[in-house]
């Protein structure tokens, strides 16, 4: 048996597949707390376009701001593109691997991710200030 490095929940697969949301509406964990006049999305772990993301996969869900859950939603489809990942092509391949590190607010109040030496500059990346 091949054991990873890392957690279940760090190591994702990007599959560019936007799967429903709308089920989020009436989950106790959003229902009535996001939506209307809340000022608040419904934001999911793992991340919607991954393997591993969408109902099927029992995220962990729960009500941010809106601006901070589309402004960090954006960060990571940039990152997405930059980095050039790939969605499988084929039955039982995986698209392209990431790891999440989560890092506790107020530290970082934003999405960061790094590739192949890119960063959102093609500067050395370095964390946020």
């Amino acid at each position: 048996m091949t054991r990873s490095r890392y957690p279940n929940w760090a190591k994702l697969n990007y599959d560019g597949v936007e799967k429903s949301r709308s089920w989020m509406a009436n989950d106790v964990r959003c229902k009535d707390l996001t939506g209307g006049t809340t000022g608040k999305q419904c934001h999911e772990f793992p991340y919607n376009k991954t393997e591993q993301g969408g109902q099927s996969g029992f995220p962990s869900i729960a009500p941010i701001v809106s601006g901070h859950n589309t402004s960090q939603g954006g960060s990571w489809g940039a990152g997405v593109n930059l980095c050039g990942m790939r969605a499988a092509q084929a039955p039982d391949v995986h698209g392209d691997e990431f790891i999440v590190v989560p890092v506790p607010h107020p530290v970082v109040d934003a999405t960061f991710w790094l590739c192949n030496g890119k960063s959102p500059s093609n500067q050395p990346a370095q964390l946020p200030r």
